[in-house]
């Protein structure tokens, strides 16, 4: 899968991990050597087992009436990454979210389009449940 996707991207993102959260960064065509060792890296790390590491993360719409509003806030999710490296809409789950009901929907469906490498154990992939992530929403000003 991690193939697959190398070679039908021009540009990789590739997820900075923080132990609570991740930000994204992109690895452009100039950015060739960081980028070669970095999938040179996770290849290995995939052959030999490991971590789950993030591949895609979609950053969610920005709901209009939050917008409206004036209002920020953030959710924290927690889901399954799948063996196949994708997330399941249905373990998808809302842990908190300041203020309720407002962020929600707009971060489970980016949540639902993320992509990862998946957990492996003697080079096969394992599901990994209990994967948070935060979710910021601002409005620059706040």
């Amino acid at each position: 899968m991690l193939d697959n996707l190398i070679q039908k991207s021009g540009a990789l993102a590739v997820a900075v991990g923080l132990a609570f959260g991740v930000g994204t960064a992109v690895l452009g065509t100039d950015a060739n050597t960081g980028a070669e060792r970095l999938l040179a890296h996770a290849a290995d790390h995939h052959k030999k087992g490991g971590d789950y590491l993030p591949i895609t993360r979609i950053q969610p719409m920005y709901p209009k009436r939050a917008l409206a509003e004036g209002i920020g806030g953030y959710v924290i999710l927690e889901f399954t990454v799948s063996k196949d490296g994708t997330v399941a809409g249905d373990t998808i789950k809302v842990l908190e979210a300041k203020p309720e009901g407002y962020f929600e929907a707009s971060v489970k469906k980016a949540a639902a389009q993320f992509q990862y490498k998946p957990k492996t154990k003697d080079g096969v992939a394992q599901d990994t449940k209990g994967v948070r992530y935060r979710f910021h929403f601002s409005l620059g000003d706040d």
